[in-house]
């Protein structure tokens, strides 16, 4: 004979399985975006800090060009 507090209990316990499995799932892909959001991020960050030391030196290269031909053709 099945008893029916036993019963209920155990609809209970596979529903609370359930929803923490459903939460944890729903956790681990907001991790995972957030983990993606931080890796564009950083790689956005890496490629402007690149680019800008690119053109400053390639800046500072021409700046030394002019300046040593302006040297040289002055005197």
């Amino acid at each position: 004979m099945r008893n029916p507090t036993t019963d209920k209990t155990l609809e209970l316990t596979a529903q609370n399985m359930h929803l923490v499995l459903e939460i944890q799932k729903q956790e681990h892909q907001i991790l995972i975006t957030q983990m993606n959001i931080l890796f564009l991020t950083n790689t956005a960050l890496l490629s402007l800090i690149t680019i800008f030391r690119l053109v400053t030196r390639f800046s500072i290269l021409i700046f030394y060009k002019y300046f040593y031909l302006s040297l040289i053709f002055c005197h």
